[in-house]
């Protein structure tokens, strides 16, 4: 359980993570949180999975969001202890109630699928696409709730900026994207990123986002 919300990919910290619970022994590696599907790949014999996805949220109508309403369903087949296959069936949430039925061979989502898959079965791809990614969410979001939780304590005395350093400093999905961004932008990382890292993650975004940062925006203008 873990990864950054609304992403479609996860950390290149996440997939070494990963990595290391096969070596240790894990048959299936299944990934849940980011509420959107991410890509999977078969690390040295072992299925690794980085987010299933929604299966069935039933939330009121204020709350939907519909490109969260789909996911991978798992059909994870055995013998005696063994895992034989792993069979990833993309699914979809009706509106209807609270129901979901296998999505179409017509849908465009499976393109995403596919690609988001070709992202983590290319080390190289996923390693510049995940700096690009952290880059923008640290100077979209990090950045100035930082600066603005430090003014909070000046003018409030309160404490809730101590409350979010300290989930942002414990959560690994928090910290490996800042600790990604700030490395970078501060010359103690290599610089992977390339030119068309953003459009990727604008063509890969619009299968898993509905104006995130604008939401983080305003959350960030009123938060003081």
């Amino acid at each position: 359980h873990g990864g950054i919300e609304y992403e479609p990919i996860p950390a290149i910290q996440r997939q070494d993570l990963y990595r290391q619970l096969a070596d240790a022994g894990a048959d299936v590696i299944l990934g849940h949180h980011p509420h959107v599907p991410q890509g999977w790949e078969v690390y040295d014999g072992t299925p690794i999975c980085y987010s299933l996805g929604h299966f069935l949220f039933d939330f009121r109508q204020k709350y939907r969001k519909p490109k969260t309403e789909w996911g991978l369903l798992a059909d994870i087949q055995l013998d005696d202890d063994s895992v034989t296959n792993v069979i990833l069936r993309p699914i979809e949430q009706q509106q209807s109630g609270p129901s979901v039925q296998f999505l179409s061979e017509k849908s465009d989502r499976l393109k995403y699928l596919q690609e988001s898959r070709a992202v983590i079965n290319n080390r190289g791809e996923l390693t510049s696409l995940w700096q690009a990614l952290a880059i923008q969410r640290y100077e979209d979001y990090y950045q100035d709730r930082l600066d603005r939780s430090l003014i909070t304590k000046f003018r409030t005395g309160s404490d809730e900026h101590l409350r979010w350093l300290q989930n942002v400093s414990q959560c690994e999905a928090h910290r490996w994207c800042i600790q990604t961004a700030t490395s970078v932008l501060g010359g103690t990382c290599r610089d992977k990123r390339q030119p068309k890292d953003n459009e990727r993650l604008i063509e890969l975004r619009k299968y898993t986002q509905q104006g995130l940062f604008n939401r983080v925006k305003q959350q960030i203008l009123s938060y003081v």
